[in-house]
């Protein structure tokens, strides 16, 4: 079941790229931050004087930002200012599209459809880009493709899944702009998304995306106990490559996600396919932290879930997650030894 590993075996990307991938990842959350200035100059001429407007478009409507008359100075900078800001995004775009075009010449594995749509909604609005809370499940793999700078086959079914998952070291109280509600935020993608399960404090912890069947599940610790603090614990900046865009996310550290899916893998006992995927992961991550010889964070992040195994079920899960993993070859005695 678990022995065909040459399919998906890590490539490292050459290091001559390796100042490329961390300028993708700069260019993504500055275009992020950027997006905050939204809107175009916009003049109107009242009883012969000229006043000047940022004016910005939403739910089908205009919306004016009054700045003053067009010969005030302070006015003239403010223009400039706002100039010169959007001719940065502008240049940044420019190298998000270079960027977009290398990472799938390198063979980065994008986010396609409808699933790089929510991601691109969801990050810009600080719901898996570090504000309110972070990417985890299959989707982080994708993000550390670039993080970590690896490659696999185009065809590997370990990249596969139709749910995001988010994950918040706090009880899901999520308060995003004019709404506290997930699903008011997905209208900007004008199809319906209807809440699953059981509604806590207001808000839908799974939502379902009616044409595709896509879910988005909030995972908060009184849900999914001890091991959510442990996978939120260290989290950093990285990027998912999409069809067109890179979507600048917040992700656990590869070494914390690793731990964490060997708890995931003693959970599902009755689930083949999934363990399989999980420990596929495992492997993958393992290997490359191996090949850039950076196996100490293992080190230090096995250490952190040492706190977490004090907690019987928590325990008895990765002891079964490192039982499965031990059958399969090729995992290097140096991790073997440090997680065992």
């Amino acid at each position: 079941m678990y022995n065909q590993l040459e399919n998906f075996s890590p490539r490292l990307i050459d290091d001559a790229f390796s100042s490329l991938l961390l300028e993708a990842e700069e260019t993504a959350f500055s275009l992020l931050f950027k997006k905050l200035e939204r809107g175009t100059i916009a003049r109107k001429k009242i009883k012969g004087k000229v006043y000047v407007y940022i004016q910005t478009y939403k739910n089908g409507k205009y919306y004016y930002t009054y700045l003053g008359p067009e010969k005030d100075p302070r006015v003239t900078n403010i223009v400039k200012n706002f100039q010169e800001k959007k001719a940065l995004v502008q240049h940044l775009k420019e190298r998000e599209k270079l960027f977009v075009k290398t990472l799938k010449e390198l063979g980065i594995i994008p986010v396609q459809g409808m699933m790089a749509k929510i991601l691109k909604v969801l990050s810009e609005e600080g719901v898996i880009s570090g504000q309110f809370g972070i990417l985890i499940g299959t989707l982080a793999f994708y993000a550390y493709q670039i993080k970590l700078g690896f490659t696999l086959s185009q065809k590997t079914p370990i990249m596969r899944t139709a749910d995001v998952d988010i994950a918040r070291g706090e009880p899901v109280i999520l308060f995003i702009k004019e709404t506290t509600m997930l699903s008011k935020i997905l209208e900007k993608l004008g199809d319906k998304f209807i809440p699953e399960g059981r509604i806590s404090e207001g808000f839908p912890l799974r939502l379902v995306h009616i044409n595709s069947g896509i879910k988005i599940e909030v995972l908060a610790p009184k849900k999914g106990s001890a091991e959510v603090f442990f996978l939120t614990k260290n989290s950093v900046p990285a990027v998912i490559l999409g069809e067109r865009r890179l979507i600048p996310v917040h992700v656990p550290s590869p070494e914390y996600f690793a731990l964490h899916k060997l708890i995931v893998v003693g959970r599902r006992s009755q689930e083949p396919l999934k363990i399989q995927k999980d420990l596929l992961q495992v492997y993958t991550l393992f290997k490359v932290l191996h090949l850039r010889k950076e196996v100490f964070l293992l080190e230090e992040a096995f250490e952190e879930l040492k706190k977490y195994l004090k907690f019987k079920k928590t325990k008895n899960y990765f002891e079964k997650g490192l039982k499965f993993l031990t059958q399969l070859s090729d995992i290097p005695e140096e991790i073997l030894n440090i997680i065992s």
